[in-house]
This record gives structure tokens, C-alpha cells and sequence, in this order.
């Protein structure tokens, strides 16, 4: 088991607000300045996930459901860390120096607002970049990186504990006091800034709608067993007609209060931009591409 000391997000936010070294943008530019990033590092606050044990998918009696969401058990047997808000627009600008949303409808612009129009290989990158940057200043414990959630890690942390349809309950009619989803975003219809609404249980905020976030998994059957996880690159398995998805998870401003449960799953290819995806971000673990 890899452990995590609990002041890591705080040393690692100290390196970064000391560091004056530039941090290179995605096509190997230095126009993001070190002090934005250490500004916008504060945006990454997170929750300390303990192992543990749990039901993924949702009971046959829960309706309604969908079909993929059978019930398996999982173990998670490492510790790790998930943010406790979506990645922001000031985070990702700060760091990638893109504004990948910009000229698209029906999205807000500001400091505030989730990243959108973010693919999964856009994800991956950003947390293999923020990984290489926390490497070089040796504040990485070995075997640990920033990472999207595995598919199990997600619904863990989502679920805080909890077996009900929502991490509140089972009441939908008080969805509103923890999610922007359909039923409260028809006078406005984009995603709204991030941490307006109730946290789970964990202190997560926007685990249910608001913005689909990616996981790091290929979609297919539920797996249970010990931390399970599907391959994390482009290799096989790939579906049957030959592409390999990627699973998102948590609803979004535009569905309904259905696809916004704590079992709820979809996915899309992993070049995917849409208005209503984005990511949040782990620390922990790495997953080889074999597990």
C-alpha cells in the first residue's frame, strides 16, 4: 500500500508558491508564469479518501437504473487524495495556457467556472504535467502521481459511505440543494461556477451534475474485486467496433435528475469536447496501463 502523508497538499502548495520557475504549456511554451500556478493551486483544496470497502453499481429494487450498473463489490485498498472541486478555468489556464472553451455556446467564461471542452487526452496530459512538475521539485512520495480517479475510486468517493441513489439520500426532489442539473438550469442553461451547492459527505462539491468528469477507465461491464481499474492508454480491450471509450461520471447541468445518481455511467471517445465535460484530479497511486 502506497501512503500519503496528510500534510501533502500543503507541502506541495508551499513548493509551488515558492517556486519563481516558469511552467512550460502544452506545446512547450513558458507563457503560464509560476506565480499564476501557485495562485491558482489553491484551487485543488482536497479530501483525504481512507481504504476501504464497498457496493458499486446500483440494486435491482433502485428504479429507475440502467442496465450497466449491476452490483459488484470493490475493495480499495490504497489511500488517496481527490479534489474537492472540478478543475477550474483559472487552474487550467494558469497551468496549460489554452482556453480550450472559448467560442463555444452556452458556456460561461471566468475564474471560477469548471474547464470545459476538455477531453480525456487533454485530462491525462494536464495530470501528467502537474505529476512532472511536482516530480522535479521532489515533493512526490514514490509510486504516486496526479491522476484522473479510476471509475471505482470515483463512485467511492462519490458514495462517501453512503448505498442510496444520491449521496444525500434517495429523495430527488431535493437534488437542487446539490447539483445544477435539468430541473434548475432551464433560464440558465451552461455550467455554473463550481462549490455553489451542498458538498457529500466527504466535502466534495459537484459529484452530482454540473459537468460530466472523466475517469481514467475504458467503459465496459462493471469490474469488482481490488482496486480495479481498466487500462489507462490506448490498448486492448477495445469495443466491438474497435474504439475504446472512456467512462464519465456525475451528471450534468443539461440531464436529468436519473443521470445524476451516484451509479450513473456514460462515456464517449477519448477526444471527445463537450460543453458538459470536464475533470477533477487524484493523487495517488499510478496505474500501469496492465491492470
Amino acid at each position: 500500500m502506497t501512503n500519503i502523508p496528510d500534510d501533502f497538499w500543503l507541502i506541495a502548495r508551499a513548493v509551488w508558491e515558492n517556486s519563481q520557475k516558469p511552467v512550460a504549456n502544452r506545446s512547450g511554451n513558458s507563457s503560464a508564469s509560476q506565480s499564476n500556478f501557485a495562485e491558482s493551486s489553491l484551487d485543488i483544496e482536497a479530501a483525504i479518501i481512507s481504504p476501504g470497502s464497498f457496493l458499486m453499481g446500483s440494486p435491482e429494487h433502485q428504479v429507475p437504473r440502467y442496465l450497466d450498473e449491476g452490483q459488484v463489490r470493490v475493495e480499495i485498498t490504497r489511500g488517496f487524495m481527490i479534489a474537492k472541486k472540478p478543475v477550474t478555468q483559472r487552474f487550467w489556464k494558469a497551468f496549460m495556457g489554452t482556453d480550450p472553451w472559448v467560442g463555444t455556446d452556452r458556456v460561461r467564461h471566468g475564474d471560477n467556472y469548471p474547464a470545459v471542452c476538455v477531453s480525456w487526452d487533454d485530462a491525462v496530459a494536464f495530470c501528467d504535467q502537474l505529476t512532472e512538475f511536482a516530480r522535479s521539485k521532489s515533493v512526490l512520495p514514490p509510486g504516486v502521481v496526479f491522476r484522473l480517479p479510476t471509475e471505482a475510486e470515483w463512485e467511492y468517493a462519490c458514495r462517501a459511505g453512503t448505498t442510496t441513489a444520491y449521496s444525500f439520500g434517495d429523495d430527488e426532489t431535493v437534488l437542487g440543494d446539490y447539483a445544477w442539473f435539468g430541473g434548475n438550469t432551464a433560464s440558465e442553461q451552461y455550467a455554473h461556477e463550481v462549490a455553489q451547492k451542498k458538498p457529500n459527505p466527504y466535502g466534495l462539491y459537484d459529484m452530482h451534475g454540473n459537468i460530466w468528469e472523466w475517469c481514467l477507465d475504458l467503459y465496459g461491464p462493471l469490474r469488482g474485486g481490488i482496486d480495479p481499474s481498466g487500462p489507462s492508454d490506448r490498448s486492448d480491450p477495445v469495443s466491438e467496433d474497435g474504439v475504446s471509450y472512456r467512462v464519465f461520471r456525475g451528471g450534468c447541468w443539461r440531464v436529468d435528475a436519473l443521470m445524476c445518481r451516484s451509479a450513473n455511467r456514460d462515456f464517449h471517445v477519448p477526444t471527445s469536447r463537450d460543453r458538459t465535460l470536464g475533470f477533477r484530479v487524484v493523487l495517488g497511486p499510478a496505474i500501469s496501463a496492465s491492470a
